[in-house]
């Protein structure tokens, strides 16, 4: 309980992820917010009363402090102190993030049924077997008899197997 290192906190406006794991990092975070943390305290409890007390108020405070700034300001002095931190993105940010743009993270694709449409590419990047996108998703059942077919049925078998609809449903196509 009261871990204040690892955390989404709301700000102003928004919302700040944090990721301290190490003490080194910890201290840091503690030099950024000015928090005093019992756990550093020789001789302190866990499993305690007073202990859970004193990190309740710890959490308390620590969330008092994020939402005094906006999420641009408290990523500023976590990254000014070498503090690992990004905004936290709701689904409809994800699409406007400048590092996931950049990196090519967000990607558009062709839906024959809804037209162009914002995915994410591939997060895997590799030099000598690169990595793609090569469609918009099938529609369901679209590739069955082709799956079926790979593995050794006969294109009346796949069919049949369809048709009965135990290799599931077949594209409506």
């Amino acid at each position: 309980y009261g871990n204040v290192y690892f955390r989404h906190y709301r700000t102003q406006d928004g919302f700040v992820s944090v990721g301290c794991l190490s003490p080194a990092l910890n201290a840091r975070f503690r030099a950024i917010t000015g928090l005093y943390d019992p756990r550093t305290e020789e001789g302190f409890e866990f499993g305690t009363a007073e202990a859970y007390d004193r990190l309740t108020v710890l959490l308390r405070e620590s969330e008092d402090l994020f939402r005094g700034r906006s999420t641009a300001e408290w990523v500023a002095a976590m990254r000014a102190g070498g503090v690992p931190c990004a905004p936290l993105n709701f689904p409809p940010d994800v699409f406007r993030d400048p590092q996931l743009l950049e990196n090519g993270y967000i990607i558009e694709l062709d839906h024959p049924a809804i037209g162009p449409y914002k995915t994410f590419g591939s997060p895997i990047r590799m030099d000598l077997t690169p990595t793609r996108v090569r469609s918009a998703a099938p529609f369901l059942g679209e590739h069955t008899e082709e799956v079926l077919a790979m593995i050794g049925l006969s294109g009346d078998e796949a069919k049949e197997l369809c048709r009965s609809g135990a290799a599931g449903p077949r594209a409506q196509g």
